[in-house]
């Protein structure tokens, strides 16, 4: 109805508009902390939900969230002297990780990823990060199929989450539950009438956006270098 109609553009409106703040700050201050990836992510991600149905915010969100999973899993290894430092650095991170996790290897007992917390360097994340971006990307390209790229991109998001709930920073463990937490309900909707998915997706916002408060904390604690990176020496 009517006020159903209203209810929800006010909800993605506001969530948007404080997403874009929010973000934009945050995308400055790591901008001026030479973090070029992690601006990258903290700039793109309001971009494109400004464009997004709300139905398909995850899907969009998710281009700028893999990037931004893929930029935490090898933040210890980025030179912050400079900014073009830091994207070489960053550059050469990703292929090195990417190689570390993507061989002869990959399912066996040496393994990089899915390894004890003690022994995780970031592969695990990154692995995530990878299959997260993809999925989104797919997702926004192939209309048919957007719905099972939405399942499958949750999934991959309740990978790197759960995964991150391990992780020594103890703020990021509480933004990887609860973002879990929408992950699910956001994977359930996919498959409720519109009626009650809409309701669902506005409450689903709320979780969203506190997780979101406490990730974009962690660009803050990055900066005053308080974040507790993975021990990769």
């Amino acid at each position: 109805n009517g006020w159903q109609a209203f209810f929800n553009k006010v909800c993605l409106g506001t969530s948007k508009l404080v997403h874009f703040g929010g973000y934009g700050s945050l995308a400055v201050q790591a901008f001026n902390d030479n973090r070029i990836f992690d601006f990258t992510a903290k700039a793109l991600e309001p971009i494109l939900t400004l464009f997004a149905p709300i139905q398909d915010l995850n899907l969009f969100r998710g281009i700028a969230g893999g990037l931004g999973v893929i930029d935490y899993s090898q933040a210890a290894y980025a030179d912050k002297t400079s900014k073009s430092k830091n994207l070489k650095t960053n550059f050469s991170s990703f292929f090195k990780i990417a190689k570390e996790i993507y061989n002869k290897n990959i399912f066996n007992k040496d393994r990089n990823i899915f390894v004890h917390p003690d022994k995780e360097k970031g592969h695990t994340l990154a692995f995530g990060g990878h299959l997260i971006t993809l999925s989104s990307a797919l997702g926004i390209v192939f209309k048919p199929i957007r719905k099972y790229c939405n399942i499958f991109r949750n999934i991959a998001a309740i990978v790197s989450n759960t995964v991150t709930m391990y992780h020594p920073d103890p703020e990021k463990k509480i933004s990887g539950a609860l973002y879990n937490v929408y992950g699910i309900v956001d994977s359930i909707q996919n498959f409720l009438p519109q009626k009650h998915a809409e309701l669902i997706n506005n409450l689903n916002m709320s979780i969203f956006n506190i997780a979101t408060f406490i990730y974009g904390n962690l660009s803050h604690k990055r900066t005053e270098e308080t974040f507790e990176h993975y021990k990769v020496a």
